[in-house]
């Protein structure tokens, strides 16, 4: 209240308050509508929160919802299946630019060796490309994923990787530690606030099979998660926006499906006359030709029961109507999880050319977010775990750049696509190395590869070999490259002259 107002409120009270009530006026129309729960405003909760403590409160309840859905469900399953396999694909592989060839090359073998191995895993289960498919599609169905290092000096090479749903995590360890910091849902800070590490239940003992969490170091543990919002310090399940949609989908399916069942049931009820004497027979339920009762209707049932003799027809409703309901939940379920309708059903009968490319556009921007914002960092890091190791056993490969390898997008037109990146690489827009690149393989695996396939081939003539085809399939011979020369140097001595 400024002086004004005081003054007023001395010497004229009405005016005080008149001055008062315009004032809750004007704040009434500079107020955010959304932010008033009323009638016309909609029954949405405005209740706001920290990140942290939001989904401390939320993500159990959403993982194991997500992981009935994938069990239970088509298209949860679906759902996993399909942004697991576009982040990852058949594996993100390293590239490497520099540094001494042999030494370079001693690398990249221990390194494949490793990663195509599925000693890598501590359940021995997958190699490092399936490890990392693993993760992809634990995040979207759980939220979050632990990979753990661990180092085994029996193997050849000592880096192992666990894997540890979020579920693991030791929610019950909270409060202030020694040091300043503090453990807010199993996580340990550090003073400054960044993370110390993480109390993880890794071990089950006692008769009752007590679980039993221990400590792991930050350097050794990485957690994938999708992170929203600041200071989000656990990942949700990626199902969390179309959860109940997709459980009350199935339920509308189940019984549309009963319906079916219902409506295909044709049958013929006889009424036959009473027998002993008029009296009425001692089981007068529908029953078959054998005398056992119905309990339920069945297609093409002919029933008996008692009573002058008679036929009724069991006539089964009509379904022939259609509706737009189901393609409707479909689409709001794949804008809620950043995929397309047709990625999510596997229906692309509807989708026009020109459609799909706009909606394949959006999802690999989406795809783009994901990989080179949560999987990649992740990513680096085991790399950077294999390093330290290689560096112990073997010693450090100096002048060494990483590049990862994404996957292989499939192009909604691939003859034109592939026509402009070709058209990219002879103007110097895109490099021969970019080139392979997106089409999932490294540039200097290609060239080796063609070196020995021109090996093998020899001087048999392949249309698929540039040096002895044109792109238009025109054979080429010695003297196309000479003759060319001549033609070019005739035409600048006519000129000159």
């Amino acid at each position: 209240m400024n002086l004004i107002d005081k003054w007023y409120e001395v010497t004229n009270p009405k005016k005080a308050v008149d001055r008062q009530r315009q004032r809750m006026v004007l704040d009434e129309l500079r107020a955010y509508n959304a932010a008033r729960p009323n009638r016309g405003s909609g029954g949405y909760s405005r209740r706001g929160g920290r990140a942290a403590e939001e989904v401390a409160r939320g993500h159990r309840g959403l993982a194991g919802g997500a992981q009935d859905l994938v069990r239970n469900t088509a298209i949860g399953n679906r759902i996993k299946a399909v942004l697991a396999s576009n982040m990852v694909g058949d594996g993100i592989k390293p590239d490497y630019i520099g540094g001494s060839p042999r030494r370079v090359e001693k690398y990249k073998d221990t390194f494949e060796a490793w990663a195509n191995s599925p000693l890598c895993d501590y359940e021995h289960h997958y190699n490092f490309w399936g490890l990392q498919h693993l993760w992809a599609a634990t995040v979207v169905e759980s939220g979050g994923v632990f990979v753990r290092r661990i180092i085994n000096n029996v193997m050849t090479f000592p880096l192992v990787l666990q894997t540890l749903e979020q579920q693991y995590l030791d929610e019950s360890k909270s409060g202030l530690t020694d040091e300043g910091g503090e453990i807010f849902s199993g996580i340990e800070y550090r003073a400054d606030g960044s993370i110390n590490g993480y109390w993880l239940k890794t071990k089950l003992v006692g008769n009752f099979y007590r679980e039993e969490s221990e400590f792991f170091p930050a350097d050794d543990i990485i957690h994938i998660y999708w992170k929203d919002r600041p200071g989000q310090h656990l990942g949700v399940s990626w199902l969390h926006p179309i959860a109940d949609l997709v459980d009350m989908r199935q339920e509308w399916r189940d019984a549309v499906l009963m319906q079916q069942r219902i409506a295909a049931c044709f049958g013929v009820i006889v009424k036959e006359p009473s027998g002993d004497m008029g009296l009425g027979s001692k089981n007068s339920t529908l029953r078959d030709e054998d005398g056992q009762a119905y309990s339920e209707i069945e297609s093409g049932m002919i029933a008996y029961t008692d009573s002058g003799t008679e036929v009724t027809v069991v006539t089964p409703p009509n379904l022939n109507h259609t509706t737009d309901f189901n393609a409707e939940v479909l689409q709001d379920i794949a804008v809620g999880v950043g995929a397309t309708r047709e990625q999510i059903t596997g229906d692309f009968s509807k989708v026009t050319w020109a459609s799909g490319r706009l909606a394949r556009g959006e999802f690999y921007t989406n795809l783009d977010r994901w990989q080179n914002f949560m999987l990649l960092p992740a990513l680096d890091r085991v790399h950077n775990w294999f390093d330290d190791l290689y560096t112990i056993k073997f010693g450090s490969v100096s002048a060494k750049q990483r590049s990862w390898i994404l996957p292989h997008r499939s192009a909604v037109n691939p003859k034109e696509e592939l026509d402009v990146d070709i058209k990219k690489v002879r103007t110097g827009a895109m490099t021969p190395q970019q080139f392979t690149r997106k089409h999932g393989i490294k540039f200097e695996a290609a060239i080796q590869a063609w070196k020995e396939a021109k090996a093998t081939m020899g001087d048999l003539p392949f249309d698929f070999d540039p040096s002895k085809f044109s792109s238009a399939g025109n054979q080429l011979d010695n003297n196309d490259s000479a003759s060319s020369n001549s033609d070019s140097k005739e035409d600048s001595d006519n000129e000159s002259g």
